[in-house]
């Protein structure tokens, strides 16, 4: 019944309003402290974020094969002169493979990430380059779901779809990066996960209502 709801819903958006809709991946996004060493320099505590598509975050299946994911990262770094800490940009590409269960709700992972850096610090702010590599393991306690859920109002209507995994965890990681400014540096990376499942809106908009 549900479904048909949904079906007639859809083709009789274009004749009754302003027809709309969006769609969000299945996301994991993570915030940690960094600890970083610059060419065997003191030890510096950093600021890393880090957020992208996964593709585990649209499994039902508690133990996924592999989770494959891509995205954007952002880290502060300490500089030796003007202006000192900034701010180094990346863009990564992931891939973690899962543990054994830890219980009915919560699952361990370990995997790596390749990533590519870039900064605008340089003379004339000129984007730099650079690359970094890194191993990880985390673990997360999840609950998996599929469904839809209908919403209204007096200027709009419409259905928000919901499939995959939401999930709180804890990661940590350790790598090397070849920072855009051409040093070196050791990291390790400890922090929180959130992970969100595939989730799709489509509805229907009354023009200049109010």
């Amino acid at each position: 019944m549900r479904t048909r709801g949904l079906l007639l819903l859809v083709l009789l958006l274009p004749l009754s309003g302003c027809p709309f809709g969006a769609a969000l991946p299945p996301s994991r996004t993570e915030v940690g402290q960094a600890f970083t060493t610059v060419n065997g320099g003191a030890l510096a505590p950093n600021f890393h974020l880090k957020t992208g598509a996964h593709m585990a975050g649209a499994s039902l299946n508690p133990r996924f094969p592999v989770d494959v994911g891509a995205g954007y990262l952002l880290e502060s770094v300490q500089r030796d002169g003007p202006p000192g800490r900034g701010w180094v940009h990346g863009a990564y590409l992931e891939a973690t493979l899962p543990l054994r269960e830890i219980g009915p709700r919560s699952r361990g992972f370990w995997g790596g990430r390749a990533e590519l850096l870039w900064d605008s610090a340089g003379p004339a702010t000129q984007t730099r380059l650079g690359a970094g590599v890194a191993a990880r393991i985390g673990v997360e306690w999840f609950t998996l779901g599929e469904g839809t859920s209908p919403f209204h109002s007096r200027c709009a209507a419409g259905v928000v779809y919901h499939r995959g995994a939401t999930a709180l965890g804890f990661f940590a990681e350790g790598g090397y990066q070849w920072l855009p400014e051409g040093r070196g540096a050791m990291i390790a990376t400890a922090g929180i996960s959130v992970r969100l499942p595939f989730m799709a809106m489509i509805g229907i908009g009354i023009p200049y209502c109010k």
